[in-house]
């Protein structure tokens, strides 16, 4: 980043909460992980070196049909409209939150913006915000 190698434009970018190396003492404590932590600071630096905004998620909602709650990828059939595709029993609420995570992602490679500023915030030093989604 501070060498230029990387392309001076918005990010969006996030983690789910049963993402990798996750543990259920973490979640208990309320404590975040690498992953999360870097996305924080990935926004933050891209602020600081060139007045770029991004925007960080993390994505909370347990997929319904097993207990493995919110793992790694587990966004992916939201963001990507494919809840249809899928064996999982989705509920209204899942259907829901497709066509909102869709509408951001459209929004953002529309405008390089998910939603309006009350809606979703950039994450910066000032005001670290991360949008979640469940």
């Amino acid at each position: 980043m501070e060498n230029g190698h990387v392309k001076q434009i918005p990010y969006m970018l996030g983690t789910t909460e049963n993402d990798l190396f996750v543990t259920p003492e973490m979640l208990e404590r309320g404590e975040k992980t690498t992953l999360y932590k870097g996305c924080v600071e990935w926004s933050q630096k891209t602020e600081e070196l060139w007045n770029q905004p991004s925007y960080v998620y993390y994505f909370k909602r347990h997929l319904p049909g097993d207990d493995w709650g919110a793992f790694h990828c587990a966004e992916l059939w939201y963001m990507f409209g494919t809840l249809d595709r899928c064996w999982r029993p989705f509920e209204e609420q899942d259907r829901k939150l497709s066509r909102e995570m869709l509408e951001y992602w459209v929004n953002f490679m529309k405008t390089g913006k998910p939603a309006d500023a009350e809606e979703w915030r950039p994450c910066t030093r000032a005001d670290a915000f991360v949008k979640v989604l469940e």
